[in-house]
C-alpha cells in the first residue's frame, strides 16, 4: 500500500509481512528517481531487517548530490487483539523544496526471493496559481472549498496553493489544452438543416437538429458576440423565424454550458435567446463520448 501527501512531496509505502515467527526476513526498498521535467535518474535505497514484529532500518548511504531521503517507520503492534496496530511505513520525499515540474519516481519492495511489488508514479509539482472561472479545477478547488474570490471587474476565481498531484504510470499523462475563442464551438444546422455542425463565434446560426419542431429553433443572423471562448458567452442579434416573410426581430442571446471535449475544443451545450415575446432555451448534445 502507498500513501500520498498532496501538499507536499511524500509518498510513503506500508508494509504488512507474515514470516515464521523469530525468523528475520531482509527486506530492502529501492527508490529511482527522476529530476524535474525528466532529468537524469537518481536512485535512494534503504534496507530494513524485520524480524517479525518489529522492524529495524538499516539504511544504504546515498549516492553524493541525491535529491532525495527515504526514512523508515518500525509500526508497532495492536494494544488489543481487535485493533489493527500500525504497520512499518517507509516514506520518499526531498531533502530540500523542489521546484515546479514532474518527477517520475519507481518503487520496488525486494526480498529474499526478489522483487515482492513494484509500480511505477509521476508526481507533478505545481507552484502557488490563480484559477478562474471556467476552468476544469473551478468547481471542485475553488467552488467546494470555499475559496471563491470575485474580481472588481466581475468574474470569479481563486488562489490554489503550491500541491501535489500524483499519477500512476512514467510519465504523468498529458492534459488536454484548454479551450479558446478559436476552438470553442456551437452547434448550427448546416445548409440543408440535415445536421448540426460545430461553429466558431457565428455570425449566422440556425440551430434546428435533425427530428425537432419548429417551434424549438432558434434561425439567428446578425450575432455579435463577447466573451467567445469562455465559460459564457453574450450577444445580439436578430431572429429571422422559420417563415417566409422572414422576421426581424431583436434577440440577446447567452451561450453556456461549456464542456471540454477530448480533442482539446470547446463547446457551448445550451443557448438562452431572449426577445420582445419572451426567453427560451436550446439544448445541444454534449461533447462525444472519447
Amino acid at each position: 500500500m502507498w500513501k500520498e501527501d498532496p501538499e507536499d512531496f511524500k509518498v510513503k509505502l506500508a508494509f504488512g509481512l507474515i514470516c515464521t515467527a523469530g525468523k528475520p526476513v531482509p527486506i530492502s526498498v529501492v527508490f529511482t528517481v527522476g529530476g524535474a521535467n525528466r532529468e537524469p535518474i537518481e536512485e535512494v535505497t534503504r534496507r530494513l531487517q524485520a524480524p517479525c514484529g518489529s522492524w529495524a532500518s538499516s539504511p544504504t548511504v546515498s549516492p553524493p548530490g541525491t535529491g532525495f531521503e527515504v526514512e523508515t517507520f518500525p509500526g508497532y503492534p495492536p494494544i488489543e487483539a481487535s485493533e489493527a496496530g500500525s504497520p512499518a511505513e517507509v516514506q520518499l520525499s526531498p531533502q530540500w523544496e523542489v521546484s515546479p515540474g514532474e518527477y517520475p519516481f519507481l518503487y520496488q519492495v525486494v526480498g529474499p526471493s526478489g522483487v515482492i511489488a513494484q509500480a511505477p508514479h509521476t508526481a507533478t509539482v505545481q507552484p502557488e496559481r490563480r484559477v478562474e472561472q471556467g476552468s476544469p479545477e473551478f468547481q471542485a478547488d475553488c467552488v467546494e472549498q470555499g475559496r471563491v474570490r470575485y474580481a472588481a471587474g466581475g468574474g470569479a476565481y481563486c488562489i490554489l496553493a503550491a500541491s501535489v498531484k500524483y499519477y500512476k504510470g512514467w510519465p504523468a499523462p498529458t492534459l488536454a489544452p484548454q479551450p479558446t475563442a478559436s476552438t470553442t464551438v456551437i452547434l448550427c444546422a448546416n445548409s440543408k438543416e440535415t445536421a448540426r455542425v460545430p461553429r466558431v463565434k457565428p455570425t449566422r446560426c440556425n440551430t434546428l437538429g435533425p427530428h425537432q419542431a419548429l417551434a424549438e429553433d432558434a434561425n439567428l443572423a446578425d450575432l455579435r458576440w463577447k466573451g467567445w471562448g469562455q465559460p459564457e458567452a453574450t450577444g445580439t442579434g436578430i431572429e429571422l423565424g422559420a417563415h417566409l416573410p422572414l422576421a426581424h426581430i431583436p434577440v440577446r442571446v447567452r451561450a453556456y454550458g461549456r464542456q471540454q471535449c477530448s480533442d482539446g475544443t470547446g463547446r457551448y451545450t445550451r443557448l438562452r435567446v431572449h426577445d420582445r415575446y419572451g426567453t427560451r432555451v436550446v439544448d445541444f448534445p454534449e461533447c462525444p463520448a472519447q
